[in-house]
């Protein structure tokens, strides 16, 4: 599942999904005189929450294979601090009316006529918007066809299971139609790239590669001779990341630690005072009554909303240490420091 639901805002835009976080990039460009200057498509890398390349990966973790038409899309209004900021992230939802189913895994959920699923959406600034888009993958957009892997997930939606579980289907040919929110035939189509996702890779026939220039039928004939793995066939009542945790062994994060994630040593650059205290207010209602305190007296400290004598920084350094050594335990990741970045040195006019 790789769908962008709104995040909270800070500085341009962060989007993340219940699946799986989105880490995207903005493609440095500029105009002739050296000015920066927007691109056409936002590429964004994701470490996607399963993998979706391969005959296996669509066997093994989708629910149904169809031929499907997007037919409309819609979109939520940016919070009011992106409208205010002039800058953020729009969330967008698609219509997919089912043409054809071409394969079903036995006990699946029944496939609806039409599904409405989250998925990419757009950068905007200004009055300009600009499609975001995973990298050699479809965006899924109205008046396309397409071959989708779908799967119906933990939260009851129905989306395809990543970025490689959609193939541009338009004229009833694999590989024609929209690629990154262009429209492409089988001779200009990218080389598939397969997403980042955690654990060991699959190995199996790519379907993309395979499926290149062939009929849906093809396709329907592939998954039909491909074998699920076992551990997901095993877990066939969970849903479909759980079952992908059990074929890796993997404990599949909780919503807590999904939302802990800017904490994670891994996730880049320091924070600011105010980023810390908006990410700590994220995380404070998953928090118990005692632990609550903690992190409240947090967020009061980067509010610069606490008196700062000796005793309140003892206070504050003894929880800060108690909150970084539970979280890394909780979440089994290394807790980046929270020391914050320092504010920008006021600007003093001299007359």
């Amino acid at each position: 599942m790789i769908s962008m639901k709104r995040s909270r805002v800070v500085g341009s835009f962060v989007a993340a999904s219940l699946a799986g976080a989105g880490i995207l990039c903005l493609t440095g460009l500029t105009s002739d005189d050296g000015s920066p200057r927007r691109p056409s498509v936002i590429v964004a890398h994701a470490k996607e929450a399963l993998p979706s390349t391969t005959a296996r990966d669509w066997v093994s973790y989708a629910d149904h294979v169809a031929v499907v038409r997007v037919v409309s899309e819609g979109e939520d209004a940016p919070s009011a601090e992106e409208t205010a900021a002039g800058e953020g992230y729009i969330s967008r939802t698609v219509k997919i009316d089912v043409a054809q189913k071409l394969w079903s895994r036995p006990g699946a959920p029944e496939l609806p006529a039409s599904v409405t699923s989250t998925v990419d959406g757009w950068s905007f600034k200004g009055s300009t918007r600009t499609p975001i888009a995973r990298e050699n993958a479809s965006r899924l957009e109205p008046g396309h066809t397409y071959v989708i892997a779908l799967a119906r997930f933990g939260d009851g939606q129905w989306s395809r299971t990543g970025s490689g579980a959609a193939l541009p289907y338009d004229s009833s040919v694999l590989g024609n139609g929209e690629v990154m929110s262009k429209t492409v035939t089988i001779e200009k189509a990218p080389s598939p790239m397969p997403p980042m996702v955690e654990g060991p890779g699959l190995d199996a026939t790519e379907v993309a590669a395979v499926a290149k220039g062939q009929a849906a039928s093809a396709l329907a004939s592939m998954l039909a001779q491909a074998t699920a793995e076992p551990a997901a066939v095993q877990n066939a009542g969970l849903d479909p990341v759980s079952r992908y945790a059990k074929v890796t062994a993997q404990t599949v994060p909780t919503e807590y630690c999904a939302a802990a994630e800017p904490f994670s040593a891994a996730s880049g650059s320091e924070l600011s005072k105010a980023e810390i205290a908006d990410y700590l207010e994220v995380l404070l209602p998953y928090e118990s009554a005692d632990h609550a305190t903690t992190v409240t007296m947090l967020i009061s400290y980067y509010r610069d909303e606490l008196a700062q004598d000796w005793s309140t920084i003892a206070k504050v350094t003894a929880a800060r240490a108690s909150f970084t050594a539970r979280l890394g335990s909780q979440c089994g990741f290394e807790v980046r420091s929270l020391t914050p970045n320092p504010a920008p040195a006021p600007t003093v006019s001299v007359g």
